[in-house]
């Protein structure tokens, strides 16, 4: 997707205002700045970001669709609240939305808001495994809160940038400062170049996520034909893994295949099934 213009110099300076407590600080010429956001203050962000999201989106209002995207992310939440994000879990206010888009796709905001495609539902076919699928990976991304790993990055990396940033408006956030902003978070803006997870972040994403899913009695086995499935209607150029910030279709497949025993484990102990 392109851009018109670049947004990081206002990502910057959004993140410097919002941080204005409990940050590590650099030494500059104009006095001290903050290098590292606290994860509240991106917390803070993800929830702003989300409500402010909704109101460029047409949430769906097929209540049916609504109960099954619910019934099927609260287990995963509440599992959650057993794993080493325990913490985490317990401190977000978690909301999930359904969404008219027909991409393939969910969404997960700082902060605990989750959002899911209309796409997504046909893509699934509405089956709750592969749904969980793809819900216990955003869910992993907001717990670890790999946006506020991925903000920091950007706030080092354009941190004088920042400094010649255009503020706020008088009425808020300046258009381009809300665009850089979902950038940083990875949901597409006006135009705006989504930032991608890191291959760790996806990973972790992948793999954390398979074992949350089973561990919410969801079948760990529809992962790899998920992410099968994705990999045949992939469209478009391909590039070489150690090209992209995200690994292989096939990469993704071989991991979750070699860590669908442990999963299955967990799995066999939630809903008493046998293998």
């Amino acid at each position: 997707m392109k851009t018109r213009r670049s947004h990081r110099p206002h990502i910057m300076w959004l993140l410097l205002v919002l941080a204005a407590g409990g940050c590590q600080y650099l030494k500059a010429p104009i006095g001290l700045v903050p290098v590292a956001l606290p994860p509240e203050a991106v917390d803070h962000v993800g929830v702003w970001a989300f409500k402010t999201w909704l109101k460029t989106v047409k949430t769906s209002r097929n209540a049916e669709d609504q109960r099954l995207v619910a019934a099927v992310a609260q287990p995963i939440i509440d599992a959650a609240r057993s794993t080493q994000y325990a913490r985490v879990a317990e401190q977000f206010r978690w909301e999930v939305c359904l969404v008219e888009d027909d991409m393939a796709n969910a969404y997960a905001f700082p902060g605990g808001k989750v959002a899911v495609n209309t796409g997504l539902l046909k893509f699934t076919k509405r089956s709750k495994d592969w749904l969980a699928v793809a819900l216990a990976h955003e869910v992993v991304h907001a717990l670890a809160r790999h946006a506020g790993e991925r903000m920091n990055a950007e706030l080092k990396q354009g941190l004088a940038l920042a400094l010649t940033g255009e503020g706020l408006s008088k009425q808020g956030l300046s258009p381009a400062a809300t665009a850089g902003v979902m950038a940083a978070i990875g949901v597409s803006w006006e135009g705006s170049v989504m930032i991608p997870f890191s291959r760790a972040h996806e990973s972790a994403a992948d793999v954390d996520g398979l074992l949350l899913m089973a561990r919410a009695g969801y079948d760990p086995r529809a992962a790899v034909a998920f992410w099968t499935e994705m990999k045949k209607r992939a469209t478009g150029s391909r590039v070489p893994a150690f090209l992209s910030a995200h690994p292989s279709e096939e990469q993704r497949i071989s991991d979750l295949e070699r860590r669908t025993p442990d999963a299955l484990k967990l799995f066999y102990a939630a809903t008493g099934a046998k293998g």
